[in-house]
C-alpha cells in the first residue's frame, strides 16, 4: 500500500524537517571523520618498541572506545541529534539546564554522604543508616538520566549560537556540529622520559580502575621501562565525538570545556590538529588554542544564558606586549601578599628547579626534590598523589597551567590580541604544521 503526499505537503515537510535531516547528516559525517583523526587507532609495531611494550603492559585495562561510541551515537540518534524543540522557550531551556546542574551537585553530595556513612560503620548498620540517602540518590539519578539528552541538546545549541556569533558558522550551521555527552571518563596513563619532561606515550584506561591498582600499574611501567616515569590521572574532557564530558556542578567550567573540546573537533580538519602528536610543543599549541577558545566562548555562554553566574568568571589574562621567545622570557606568577602560600607560584618554582636539575642530568636529585615538594603541596591542602616527570608532561601540555615554563602560552595570547576576532585567530593558528611554524608566524606578525 502506497501513501501519496501532494507536492505542496512534500515542500512543507522539507521546510519543517530539512534542517533536522541536514544536521543529522552533517553529524554522521563528522562522527566518521573525527573518529578517524582523533580516536586511538590500532597499529602493529615491532615488539621491541616502547609503544608496543606500553600497550602490552596495560593489556586488558584499555578503555573500550568503540563500545562507548556505539552507545553514545544510538542515544544521540534516538534523541534526534538536535537541540530541543522550538516550543521550549530560551528561558525555560536555561532553567532546565540549571536544574540539571543543580541535580548533579546534589548527587555528588549524596555520594559523599553515603561514603562517609560506610566509612564510619559497616554491615547492616551502615546499609540501614544510608538507606534514605541511597534512595534519594537513585531518584536523583533517574531524573538526570531522563533529562540528559534534553540538557545536552540545550548546551549544544547555546554553544553553537555563540560560535556562530564569533564567525564560525555558515548557512546556519557550525562545522563540525557541536556534540557533547556527559559520561564517566577513562583514566589516562601518561609517560615521560626520566631525563627530560616530554610526553613519551599515553594509554586510555578503563573508568573504574582503583587507586591501589593505578599505583601498581605505575610501578609496573616504571620497573619495566627504567628510563620512563608514569602517572595514571583522571581527565575532565576528551575529544571523542560526541565529546566526552565529566559530570560536574560547575556550569562555568562546563561551558568552557564544551567549547574547548569542540575546538579539537574543528582543528582535526586542519594542519594544527592533524599534527597534534608530532611533538610536545605541537600538543601544547593545540591544547592552548583550545583553552583560549574555550574560555572566550564559555564566557559568552555564561553572560548570555546564565548572567547570574557572571561574577564567577575569572578575569582574562593580560596579553604580553611582545611574545616571549624562550622560557627565560616567561614571567613568573605575581607574588602573593606577605605570609600567603600561593599554589601557582609554588608550582611554577617547582617546575623551574626540576628543569634545572634535569638539565644538569641530576635525575635522582630531581625525583627526590619532586617528592619533597609533593608533600609540601599536600600539607597545604592540595592532594597530589604523585609528582613526577609524567605529571609535568601532562599538565604542561596546557600552557595556561602554572606548571608550565615554556613560552607558548604567552605567544598564543599575544597572537590572540593581535587578531581582531576569535575566528581570525583560530584561522591563523590552524595552519601551523610544526614547532617552527609557530615561530615563523610570530616573526611575520612582528614584522
Amino acid at each position: 500500500m502506497f501513501v501519496h503526499i501532494q507536492p505542496g505537503r512534500w515542500l512543507a515537510l522539507v521546510r519543517r524537517h530539512g534542517p533536522r535531516w541536514l544536521h543529522i547528516g552533517l553529524s554522521l559525517i563528522a562522527v566518521c571523520a573525527i573518529c578517524f583523526f582523533l580516536l586511538p587507532r590500532a597499529s602493529i609495531a615491532p615488539s621491541e618498541t616502547y609503544p608496543f611494550g606500553l600497550h602490552d603492559t596495560t593489556a586488558g585495562l584499555g578503555f573500550n572506545f568503540f563500545g562507548w561510541e556505539v552507545k553514545a551515537l544510538l542515544s544521540k540518534i534516538g534523541s534526534g541529534l538536535i537541540a530541543p524543540e522550538d516550543t521550549l522557550a530560551q528561558e525555560q531551556r536555561a532553567r532546565v539546564a540549571q536544574d540539571y546542574i543543580d541535580a548533579l551537585g546534589k548527587a555528588a553530595q549524596l555520594r559523599s554522604q553515603i561514603a562517609a556513612i560506610y566509612s564510619q560503620a559497616g554491615g547492616e548498620i551502615a546499609r540501614e543508616k544510608a538507606s534514605p540517602e541511597e534512595q534519594a540518590l537513585a531518584e536523583d539519578r533517574a531524573w538526570l538520566d531522563a533529562h540528559q539528552n534534553l540538557v545536552e541538546g540545550i548546551f549544544e545549541e547555546q554553544v553553537t549560537t555563540m560560535l556562530q556569533e564569533e564567525g564560525f558558522g555558515a548557512w546556519g550551521f557550525v562545522w563540525p556540529p557541536v556534540k557533547i555527552r556527559f559520561t564517566p571518563l577513562p583514566l589516562l596513563l601518561v609517560t615521560s622520559d626520566r631525563a627530560e619532561i616530554t610526553r613519551a606515550g599515553d594509554v586510555h584506561l578503563e573508568v573504574d580502575l582503583s587507586i591501589p591498582h593505578r599505583a601498581e600499574l605505575e610501578t609496573e611501567v616504571d620497573d619495566r621501562f627504567s628510563d620512563k616515569r608514569s602517572l595514571v590521572t583522571p581527565i575532565g574532557g576528551l575529544s571523542a565525538y560526541p565529546a566526552m564530558i565529566l559530570e560536574t556542578d560547575s556550569l562555568v567550567w562546563l561551558t568552557d570545556t564544551f567549547a574547548h573540546e569542540w575546538t579539537h573537533h574543528f582543528l582535526a580538519f586542519h594542519p594544527l590538529g592533524l599534527h597534534y602528536s608530532a611533538s610536545t610543543d605541537m600538543t601544547s599549541i593545540n591544547e592552548t588554542t583550545a583553552s583560549i577558545v574555550g574560555r572566550e566562548v564559555g564566557r559568552l555562554v555564561i553572560r548570555t544564558y546564565y548572567p547570574e553566574l557572571s561574577d564567577k568568571l575569572a578575569a582574562l589574562p593580560t596579553p604580553p606586549d611582545k611574545p616571549p621567545m624562550s622560557s627565560k622570557e616567561v614571567p613568573p606568577p605575581e607574588p602573593p601578599p606577605p605570609g600567603v602560600w600561593d599554589y601557582d607560584r609554588e608550582m611554577y618554582q617547582t617546575r623551574v628547579h626540576v628543569d634545572e636539575l634535569l638539565a644538569e642530568h641530576e635525575i635522582e636529585e630531581a625525583e627526590d626534590y619532586m617528592e619533597q615538594r609533593r608533600q609540601v603541596f599536600v600539607e597545604h591542602g592540595h592532594n597530589i598523589r604523585k609528582l613526577n616527570q609524567a605529571y609535568f608532561a601532562f599538565y604542561g601540555s596546557y600552557a595556561t597551567s602554572p606548571s608550565v615554563v615554556n613560552p607558548i602560552g604567552g605567544q598564543l595570547d599575544w597572537l590572540r590580541a593581535r587578531e581582531g576576532s576569535l575566528r581570525a585567530f583560530v584561522q591563523v593558528v590552524s595552519s601551523i604544521r610544526s614547532d617552527a611554524g609557530l615561530l615563523s608566524l610570530l616573526r611575520s606578525q612582528q614584522g
